[in-house]
């Protein structure tokens, strides 16, 4: 009886995950969902650095000093 050749296993793809990340300014953690993810990478974006919160707050002073 010949005994079967083993054959490496052919890795899958990882699943997209959620991923944590803690926001620069807060510290507070925040999710960037697979969809998000998906989004950024689609147009171009670099990884967020800030949660929502704070970047909407970050826009807003921006867009009062700036206007």
């Amino acid at each position: 009886i010949k005994e079967e050749e083993s054959k490496p296993e052919e890795k899958q793809p990882e699943e997209p995950k959620d991923i944590i990340i803690k926001c620069k300014k807060c510290e507070n953690d925040f999710v960037w969902t697979v969809r998000d993810q998906e989004f950024y990478k689609e147009k171009g974006f670099y990884k967020p650095s800030y949660c929502k919160d704070c970047k909407k707050n970050l826009i807003f002073v921006i867009e009062k000093q700036y206007g």
